[in-house]
């Protein structure tokens, strides 16, 4: 799923690739800058349809296997703490061989400030020797991360910041136009950012419906709150709360999500047990399950409001 498809296919950085592509002057290496991961991913994906597919269908062929990660004239190299020499070689190896169904091939380079200094240097020859049929893209959140010989043999460019309205139009979930609309301002241009906001506004909110839900006769006052309005979102919320809360028992506080909610998050783990959040977890799969059969919601809610309190009682520290 390409995320904010709207806002990047009008954004600058787009423009300038699409421009070189429909002028026949594409770059040999481009990097792609941004500290909004999720737009950054998005972008690079849309790119990858531009370059084989000159309407971004998503649906063809040529699309299909881009989303789905198995185009065979595309490479991907990426690690989660730091990308080696050895991937280097592997993306130059694959730069060498003959295109397989397109006139180029494309090499990304996802978070290239990842590189190691070794892998720096390797990936260096490979931009001062341009191989012909081959386009390089680096993804960066900040290209001071990289050598100074990188940087000045690639074009630059860097997604901009999205003006308030854009981003607005960008933001999903069941959320008021005003609650929206307050993410977007306190995001400083950042689509992912104003996203993360609203997500931690609904984790606030359940964490609070959790410290009111005492015992039963709790139940329709949580119930009837409106952060229940999706179940599905709001099941997907209420167990990445309960995963905090573990964290939490565990002694894993730099693992928690919503940190800025450490304080409850603290007291709801004086009173749920790991015991009790791996049941409660059961329950709320169960939950997803009644609704996908189109089970009444606020039956299902209820239900599973019932179940937290009793599987609490009977996993009780």
């Amino acid at each position: 799923m390409i995320k904010y498809i709207n806002a990047l296919k009008n954004s600058k950085a787009f423009k300038i690739i699409e421009n070189d592509i429909n002028n026949d002057t594409l770059s040999h290496a481009y990097m792609l800058i941004s500290e909004d991961d999720e737009a950054l991913e998005s972008l690079r994906t849309l790119i990858a349809l531009r370059l084989y597919c000159e309407n971004c269908c998503t649906v063809c062929r040529k699309c299909t296997q881009i989303i789905n990660g198995n185009c065979p004239d595309i490479l991907e190299v990426t690690d989660e703490k730091s990308i080696g020499v050895g991937k280097i070689e592997t993306a130059l190896d694959f730069a060498y061989l003959t295109p397989t169904e397109d006139e180029f091939k494309t090499v990304f380079i996802l978070n290239a400030q990842r590189m190691t200094l070794q892998a720096q240097n390797k990936f260096l020859k490979t931009l001062e020797e341009p191989q012909d049929g081959v386009v390089i893209i680096l993804t960066v959140d900040n290209e001071n991360k990289l050598l100074n010989t990188i940087k000045s043999r690639c074009k630059k460019i860097k997604l901009e910041l999205f003006p308030k309205e854009v981003i607005v139009n960008e933001l999903v979930g069941n959320y008021s136009e005003s609650q929206k609309e307050e993410a977007a301002e306190s995001a400083e241009g950042l689509i992912t950012r104003a996203q993360e906001l609203l997500s931690e506004s609904k984790a606030e909110e359940i964490i609070e419906a959790l410290i009111m839900l005492k015992s039963s006769k709790d139940v329709l006052k949580v119930s009837t709150l409106d952060i229940w309005n999706n179940l599905n979102d709001a099941l997907d919320m209420l167990e990445m709360v309960f995963c905090d809360i573990m964290y939490i028992i565990n002694g894993m506080k730099n693992s928690v999500r919503n940190r800025k909610k450490t304080e409850k998050l603290l007291k709801l783990s004086e009173i749920y047990s790991n015991e009790s959040i791996v049941n409660i977890d059961t329950e709320i799969n169960k939950c997803r399950e009644k609704l996908i059969l189109n089970c009444n919601p606020i039956t299902v809610l209820e239900g599973l409001l019932f179940k937290i309190l009793e599987v609490n009682y009977l996993c009780r520290k």
